[in-house]
């Protein structure tokens, strides 16, 4: 969307208001309100969006998995640690967003719901 309005750079948008997203790129409010706040990383005005930005840790990890996967019950403790240890470096934390993980998470077909840090 910001891309094609010609605002192809960080340095282009970072300092862009709710306002100028809505006019110079043609993004509806409620989109606007939110890319505003991300740009601002403004964590007291909106901590639910700023957290999908976040890295997780092992534990994070290990708790996602834990709530996308309950079927797994006990047995699923080696498979969660599993799927951590895939997604962490040597020191437990992850190259990915809580976003990117998530969304893989629930392309997978044994979720039933949206991570709760998923816009």
């Amino acid at each position: 969307m910001l891309e094609d309005s010609g605002f192809s750079l960080w340095s282009d948008i970072k300092n862009f208001t709710k306002d100028d997203l809505m006019n110079k790129a043609g993004m509806p409010t409620r989109t606007a309100e939110a890319v505003a706040v991300v740009l601002k990383g403004d964590a007291a005005e909106r901590p639910d969006l700023l957290r999908g930005f976040q890295l997780p840790d092992f534990a994070d990890l290990l708790d996602l998995f834990e709530q996308r996967f309950p079927a797994a019950g006990s047995g699923g403790a080696g498979e969660a640690r599993e799927f951590a240890r895939a997604l962490t470096d040597e020191l437990g934390v992850a190259s990915l967003s809580f976003l990117q993980v998530g969304f893989g998470v629930q392309l997978h077909p044994m979720t039933k719901s949206r991570p709760r840090y998923l816009v």
